[in-house]
Parts: structure tokens; sequence; C-alpha cells
């Protein structure tokens, strides 16, 4: 975290190799400080000012060597906000050619979740 104001760095957190990170639709660091953590294996939800991070679903990133794919596989969209929270829902591509020899794959998952 980096402070444009003063110039200077806050705090840095250490993520698995790999990882891009989302912010959420929305996102303000006082109010909704939270971002989606994708990587080679799983999504996850951190909060940017505990950095408390909770798993949500497994997930899979095939040809990490392809900067698009990496970085343009994880959308995620604000749907509306409830008593208990914030729904959200995300679009998850996972390119599987490296699962699947000689063939290339993509599946892409629709989820919806609830950020308290």
């Amino acid at each position: 975290m980096f402070d444009i104001e003063l110039k200077q760095e806050l705090n840095s957190i250490k993520l698995q190799y790999n990882s891009t990170l989302y912010k959420v639709d929305g996102f303000d660091y006082q109010l909704n400080p939270f971002a989606f953590i994708k990587d080679s294996n799983k999504i996850s939800l951190i909060n940017l000012r505990d950095f408390q991070t909770v798993e949500i679903i497994d997930s899979f990133i095939g040809n990490q060597n392809n900067d698009w794919i990496k970085n343009h596989n994880l959308l995620n969209f604000k749907i509306e906000n409830v008593a208990e929270g914030q729904i959200y829902e995300l679009i998850d591509v996972q390119d599987k050619s490296e699962q699947m020899k000689n063939q290339n794959k993509t599946e892409i998952r629709k989820i919806s979740i609830k950020i308290p």
C-alpha cells in the first residue's frame, strides 16, 4: 500500500507467485477496502486494511506465461446492497489447455458471493 500524498509505502503483502489482484467494483479504501486475489489454484478475498484473506473457491490459470490470460480472467460486478452486506458476481475464466493434452479448453464460471 502506497500513500501517494505522503509518497511513502504504508504496508506490503506477499502474494503467491503468478497471483493477480483485482479491486472490487466500487472499491473505496475507507468504506469498501476489498480485493479479489486469483492465483494458480484459487480465488480469495482480501481486506486491504487488515490484510485478512478468505479463500472463496478453487480456480485454475492454465497458461501462466500468457499475460492476457493471467490478467484478464476475473471480472467482478457489484450487484446490490442488502441489509447483511454486498452481493458481487464474479466471472471466472479458466484456461485448462495445459490440463488437456493437445486440446484448448476454456471454462467460464459465474459465481455470486456476499461480502458482509
